[in-house]
């Protein structure tokens, strides 16, 4: 019996994660940019846009109304929602969408900004207002790349190359609530061995590798800066008499990742050993 409950002890604390420090090489892909050194943070900005639906037709913004935001750059950001008009204005553009700066931020990496910058865009995050904010609780995705300007910087063709995906467990409020914070959690898929990450117990792998022990997560913070010229930017600015209404604004934030850690692992590896030993004395 104690070796059983020792056992699944192991299993419970093998799921536990560390922050992570980044970097990326773009050797992998037959180009020379990379990081230069170590990231804590990415640090972006974006604009989105989010169509509201009055789901009881109160003509109040209530409990249980639903929102589908978009984000981002380009087509398959904010310029993939057209009912509002703001696409094709500019507000899609990678200047205005894009992982701006790192924490740290010194050395810059060579050629970041005008040769490549990372950028992302998303088109189904859905969520419904809770009372005093909206949760993105239905899932959704972000399709996080690099749009390259000089192809010898990635090796990439010019334009946006998608580098992983990050898929949204839950998105809503921190602090105070109607405070325009918000963060999103959730886990990476599809990386490549363009990111690496290293662990606080000091192993450095991509995130391919890191993905193919165990779940790497991701979490972002963002605040609304302020609105598009002409629609709402809060929830409580909303006017939903004709059944519906976009609220669009400007965002800034930033993003870390976790990835498991090898001691974690390595317990996590003993726990199966010790399942396999019990299950042969079981059988003995």
């Amino acid at each position: 019996m104690k070796k059983t409950l020792l056992t699944l002890g192991f299993l419970a604390f093998a799921s536990q994660v560390g922050a992570a420090q980044l970097s990326w090489d773009f050797s992998a892909t037959g180009g020379t940019a990379n990081s230069g050194n170590l990231k804590n943070k990415l640090n972006f900005n974006y604009n989105s846009q989010s169509l509201v639906i009055d789901s009881d037709g109160s003509g109040d913004l209530t409990v249980g109304d639903k929102i589908t935001s978009y984000g981002g750059f380009g087509p398959g950001g904010f310029d993939s929602f057209g009912a509002s008009g703001l696409a094709g204005l500019g507000f899609g553009d990678v200047d205005q969408n894009n992982v701006g700066s790192f924490t740290p931020g010194f050395p810059a990496p060579v050629g970041y900004g005008t040769d490549y910058v990372f950028t992302f865009f998303f088109n189904n995050l859905e969520g419904e207002w809770n009372g005093s904010d909206f949760v993105y609780n239905n899932g959704g995705s972000i399709d996080f790349g690099v749009f390259t300007a000089n192809t010898a910087s990635t090796g990439l063709a010019a334009g946006f190359t998608s580098l992983f995906t990050l898929d949204i467990a839950y998105g809503g409020p921190t602090g105070t609530p109607g405070a325009q914070q918000q963060v999103f959690t959730g886990t990476g898929s599809g990386f490549n061995d363009v990111f690496s990450a290293k662990s606080t117990d000091g192993a450095v792998m991509t995130l391919a590798d890191w993905a193919a022990l165990d779940k790497v997560y991701f979490a972002t913070s963002q605040t609304v800066q302020g609105g598009l010229p002409g629609f709402a930017s809060v929830g409580a600015d909303l006017d939903l008499s004709s059944g519906s209404a976009v609220l669009a604004a400007i965002h800034d934030g930033s993003m870390t990742m976790d990835v498991p850690e090898p001691a974690t692992l390595a317990l996590f590896g003993l726990g199966l050993i010790g399942l396999s030993g019990l299950a042969r004395k079981r059988k003995a």
